[in-house]
Protein backbone atom coordinates (compact mmCIF):
# COMPACT_ATOMS: atom_id res chain seq x y z
CA UNK A 1 0.00 0.00 0.00
CA UNK A 2 1.29 3.45 -0.79
CA UNK A 3 1.59 6.31 1.53
CA UNK A 4 -1.80 8.43 -0.59
CA UNK A 5 -3.65 5.30 0.77
CA UNK A 6 -2.68 4.80 4.50
CA UNK A 7 -5.15 6.33 6.93
CA UNK A 8 -3.64 8.49 9.78
CA UNK A 9 -5.22 6.33 12.89
CA UNK A 10 -6.84 9.09 14.75
CA UNK A 11 -7.28 8.87 18.67
CA UNK A 12 -10.89 7.74 19.73
CA UNK A 13 -11.24 10.59 21.33
CA UNK A 14 -10.15 12.82 18.68
CA UNK A 15 -12.76 10.81 16.59
CA UNK A 16 -15.67 11.18 18.74
CA UNK A 17 -15.42 14.71 19.14
CA UNK A 18 -15.05 14.83 14.95
CA UNK A 19 -18.10 12.95 14.58
CA UNK A 20 -19.96 14.64 17.57
CA UNK A 21 -19.01 18.13 15.40
CA UNK A 22 -20.57 16.68 12.38
CA UNK A 23 -23.88 16.06 13.88
CA UNK A 24 -24.06 19.26 15.35
CA UNK A 25 -23.59 21.17 11.73
CA UNK A 26 -26.27 18.67 10.57
CA UNK A 27 -28.33 19.52 13.51
CA UNK A 28 -27.92 22.71 12.70
CA UNK A 29 -28.79 22.41 8.95
CA UNK A 30 -31.47 20.13 8.41
CA UNK A 31 -32.74 19.56 11.98
CA UNK A 32 -31.60 17.29 15.55
CA UNK A 33 -34.72 15.70 15.16
CA UNK A 34 -34.39 14.30 11.24
CA UNK A 35 -30.92 13.81 10.98
CA UNK A 36 -29.49 10.04 10.52
CA UNK A 37 -26.98 8.13 10.96
CA UNK A 38 -25.72 7.67 7.83
CA UNK A 39 -25.81 11.52 6.67
CA UNK A 40 -23.51 12.12 10.06
CA UNK A 41 -21.34 9.13 9.28
CA UNK A 42 -21.25 10.54 5.73
CA UNK A 43 -20.43 14.19 6.49
CA UNK A 44 -17.81 12.62 9.71
CA UNK A 45 -16.43 10.34 6.57
CA UNK A 46 -16.50 6.89 8.76
CA UNK A 47 -19.52 4.09 8.77
CA UNK A 48 -22.45 4.23 10.01
CA UNK A 49 -21.36 1.37 12.65
CA UNK A 50 -18.71 3.86 14.21
CA UNK A 51 -21.60 6.45 14.98
CA UNK A 52 -23.65 4.07 16.66
CA UNK A 53 -20.42 2.38 18.53
CA UNK A 54 -19.70 6.44 20.18
CA UNK A 55 -23.47 7.41 20.17
CA UNK A 56 -25.48 4.49 20.80
CA UNK A 57 -29.49 4.10 19.28
CA UNK A 58 -30.81 7.64 17.62
CA UNK A 59 -32.44 8.46 20.83
CA UNK A 60 -29.54 8.39 22.58
CA UNK A 61 -27.26 10.23 19.79
CA UNK A 62 -29.92 12.54 19.59
CA UNK A 63 -29.75 13.74 23.60
CA UNK A 64 -25.71 13.63 22.98
CA UNK A 65 -26.02 16.21 20.08
CA UNK A 66 -28.65 18.12 22.39
CA UNK A 67 -25.65 17.93 25.41
CA UNK A 68 -23.04 18.92 22.95
CA UNK A 69 -25.50 22.00 21.87
CA UNK A 70 -25.78 23.05 24.96
CA UNK A 71 -22.41 22.79 26.30
CA UNK A 72 -20.95 24.33 23.43
CA UNK A 73 -24.12 27.15 23.15
CA UNK A 74 -25.10 26.15 19.59
CA UNK A 75 -28.15 28.47 19.81
CA UNK A 76 -29.80 27.12 16.28
CA UNK A 77 -29.81 23.41 17.78
CA UNK A 78 -30.84 24.44 21.47
CA UNK A 79 -33.87 26.23 19.42
CA UNK A 80 -35.10 23.27 18.03
CA UNK A 81 -34.94 21.42 21.53
CA UNK A 82 -37.01 23.79 23.05
CA UNK A 83 -39.49 24.10 20.38
CA UNK A 84 -39.86 19.69 20.44
CA UNK A 85 -39.89 20.05 24.42
CA UNK A 86 -36.59 18.57 24.41
CA UNK A 87 -35.73 18.19 28.30
CA UNK A 88 -32.00 18.58 28.15
CA UNK A 89 -32.72 21.93 26.05
CA UNK A 90 -35.44 22.66 29.06
CA UNK A 91 -33.11 22.41 31.51
CA UNK A 92 -30.42 24.40 29.47
CA UNK A 93 -29.05 27.42 31.65
CA UNK A 94 -30.83 30.83 31.44
CA UNK A 95 -28.46 32.48 29.28
CA UNK A 96 -28.70 30.03 26.65
CA UNK A 97 -32.20 29.71 26.52
CA UNK A 98 -32.73 33.27 26.36
CA UNK A 99 -29.72 33.01 23.05
CA UNK A 100 -31.54 30.29 21.60
CA UNK A 101 -35.08 32.27 21.48
CA UNK A 102 -32.83 35.17 20.24
CA UNK A 103 -32.65 33.37 17.16
CA UNK A 104 -35.82 33.74 16.23
CA UNK A 105 -35.50 37.34 15.82
CA UNK A 106 -32.99 37.30 13.70
CA UNK A 107 -33.19 38.94 10.64
CA UNK A 108 -31.14 36.07 8.50
CA UNK A 109 -32.49 33.13 10.45
CA UNK A 110 -34.64 30.86 8.80
CA UNK A 111 -36.65 28.30 10.35
CA UNK A 112 -35.89 24.23 9.37
CA UNK A 113 -38.98 23.77 7.63
CA UNK A 114 -39.23 27.39 5.58
CA UNK A 115 -35.97 26.20 3.86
Amino acid sequence: MNDEHKRRRIDPDEREQEIMQAALVLAELNGYRVITREQIAEYAKCSPSLVGKYFGDMQELRRCIMRAAVKQERAEVVLQGLVTRDPIALSAPEHVRTAAKNRLDDPHFTAIDDQ
